[in-house]
């Protein structure tokens, strides 16, 4: 059981990073249920941490109320989204 942090990346069609788009997260992890919104900075990161059990974070991400997938996220990681 540790803290984890890990960022999302939203990108156009181009690939250059997009500001002020929400990002959510949604983990339905057996000790209960943690989301998480936050809004891209001006190169299109958004920034998490969690509290793990399992040492990663296991959910839905959801881009401006959208569901994009489900990911698996270790401490330190990275992902990327395009819309």
């Amino acid at each position: 059981m540790s803290d984890i942090s890990f960022s999302i990346k939203i990108v156009d069609d181009d690939g250059r990073g997009m500001s002020n788009i929400e990002v959510s997260v949604f983990d339905d992890a057996f000790l209960g249920t943690s989301y998480q919104s936050e809004y891209t900075d001006s190169d299109g990161w958004a920034f998490f941490s969690f509290y793990a059990v399992s040492g990663s974070f296991k959910g839905k991400v959801y881009v401006d109320g959208y569901e994009v997938g489900i990911s698996n996220f270790y401490d330190g990681d990275t992902g990327s989204y395009s819309i």
